[in-house]
Parts: structure tokens; C-alpha cells; sequence
């Protein structure tokens, strides 16, 4: 519940005095947000006897999209180191996921990503088509999907246990997973 309270203040602030009719507004775009998401408000707009734009549905359709993975990736950074994975493959399946969601968070940043993995394995089971891919593979296809709606190139990068990329020993954490991997580590 706390969860609605946060998208109904964030439309209609406790601090600021409003009418009822005005809360009562704000009120019903929080629910309807929260339980249907952004393309509730198309709905509203052809009850109103006004048909949305394509530029207008797509945009509800993307903020939707980034909001839920926006969700997801909360998830997974909550499990971080929580989870247990079978193989090293699903664990590289599993960091491919979540670099590819901060990507879609954030894409508006970036004009060609290069998504860098030590693991040629994982690229080429997001790339190949496979009917036995794992959950974490299937959601990487998707997600590779829906990045290419927003950008003409994305690539995924085979680099051999990040040696001679600039900047990896000051990536938080990075520096101490390659000492313990016996991987040799940049200095800048």
C-alpha cells in the first residue's frame, strides 16, 4: 500500500493545499497509473473522445517499459549476492542482464553502447537462437530486443577478462574480483 501512497503524493503533494476536486484528479491518475501503467492515461484520453497520437501511444508504451525494468533491476540488485547459481555460464547470463537493463535505464545517454563480457559463451547464446536457453538468456534476447526499438546498434563485446580496457580498475569492486581471479588488473 505504501506503494500507491508514494504515486498519489508524488502527484498531488501533501504539503501543498489543493482542492478536493483537484486531489480527487490526482487520486484517480495515481490508481489508474499504478494498476495499468502510463497507457491507462491513452484510455482516459479516448473516453474524453480524444484518440492518441502514435508518437503519444508509443511513449506511454516506453515509459511503461523503462518502469518495469526500472522494477526488475531494483529486484535484482536487492538479490545481488543473495542468489546462487548453478553454473559460471548463469552467472554470466545473469551480469549480461543486468548491464543490459542499466543499459535500457539509461539509453538516452548513450548514442552507439558497447556492452563489454569476458564470455564469449553468453554473447553467443543471446545472438544464436537456442530453445534450451536459460531464463537469464531469454530475458537478455528480450531486452536486446527492446533496445534495438530505440538505438540502430548496440554491441555485445567478447574483451578477454577486461586486460587493457581504460578505466576497469577503478570500476567499484571490479579491481578486487580480477585480483582474485588471478587476472592481471590495469593501472591508470
Amino acid at each position: 500500500m505504501q506503494s500507491v501512497n508514494n504515486v498519489i503524493w508524488s502527484r498531488v503533494p501533501k504539503k501543498t493545499f489543493v482542492q478536493l476536486e483537484v486531489l480527487s484528479l490526482g487520486a484517480y491518475d495515481a490508481v489508474s497509473s499504478f494498476n495499468m501503467g502510463n497507457v491507462s492515461k491513452l484510455e482516459i484520453l479516448r473516453k474524453l473522445c480524444i484518440e492518441p497520437g502514435d508518437y503519444t501511444i508509443q511513449a506511454m508504451e516506453r515509459l511503461d517499459k523503462q518502469r518495469l525494468l526500472r522494477a526488475k533491476n531494483s529486484c535484482l540488485q536487492k538479490n545481488k549476492g543473495t542468489e546462487k547459481f548453478a553454473t559460471a555460464f548463469d552467472d554470466e547470463g545473469a551480469a549480461l542482464q543486468v548491464a543490459l537493463v542499466q543499459l535500457y535505464c539509461h539509453l538516452h545517454i548513450f548514442n552507439r553502447p558497447v556492452v563489454f563480457r569476458d564470455s564469449k559463451a553468453a554473447i553467443f547464446a543471446v545472438i544464436l537462437n537456442s530453445i534450451h536457453a536459460s531464463s537469464n538468456i531469454i530475458d537478455c534476447k528480450e531486452l536486446l530486443q527492446n533496445l534495438s526499438d530505440y538505438s540502430n546498434q548496440i554491441v555485445l563485446q567478447w574483451i578477454p577478462g577486461h586486460c587493457g580496457v581504460t578505466g576497469a580498475s577503478q570500476m567499484p569492486g571490479l579491481e578486487r574480483l580480477l585480483q582474485k581471479s588471478g587476472r592481471p588488473v590495469e593501472q591508470n
